[in-house]
């Protein structure tokens, strides 16, 4: 009857790293960035009609966990603790095609244009040491700033001053 949450957390994890944020996905167990249409049909079919907020009535949503694991180079190995990696996909950290800064400031520009999306969380800021942990963050393990770090820093910049163009953002 009465409201039991102020805010929808949810974390859109991709099924690989290398899949791009705006990818819509078919399988009911998957919602990602790119569905979030899917996320607030899910939300209207569990709480609508009850007393629940929902996005579509003022609920924010925050996407927590959100992130691109890199691949380590042979100059970082040393900083890591195991040889195996266990997620699919992981990118370079800059400088090509697909890479993590490519995926985190297409992800943190889409989610920017969504609605009812208040805040995201990458997850992590540094790197686990284990490669069966995640390698997601902006800085390597042994703490120095990926190649990502000021592609990064440079979108949060246009974000927080509403320079984001949701004309041009994929997805």
């Amino acid at each position: 009857q009465r409201p039991l949450f102020d805010t929808l957390g949810h974390h859109p994890y991709p099924l690989r790293s290398d899949e791009h944020p705006s990818v819509r996905h078919t399988d009911p167990a998957v919602i990602s960035i790119g569905d979030t249409s899917r996320l607030l049909e899910v939300m209207q079919e569990a709480f609508g009609g009850t007393g629940q907020r929902i996005p579509q009535d003022g609920l924010p949503i925050w996407y927590l966990e959100t992130g691109y694991q890199t691949t380590v180079p042979e100059s970082k190995r040393d900083a890591y603790d195991q040889d195996r990696e266990n997620w699919p996909g992981p990118v370079p950290d800059a400088g090509s095609g697909i890479d993590q800064a490519k995926q985190l400031t297409d992800s943190l520009r889409l989610m920017y244009c969504q609605p009812h999306v208040e805040a995201m969380f990458n997850f992590l800021l540094k790197d686990e040491r284990p490669l069966a942990g995640w390698q997601s963050g902006v800085f390597w393990a042994d703490g120095s700033p990926k190649g990502s770090f000021e592609a990064y820093r440079s979108a949060i910049r246009e974000v927080n001053e509403g320079r984001v163009d949701c004309g041009t953002v994929p997805g």
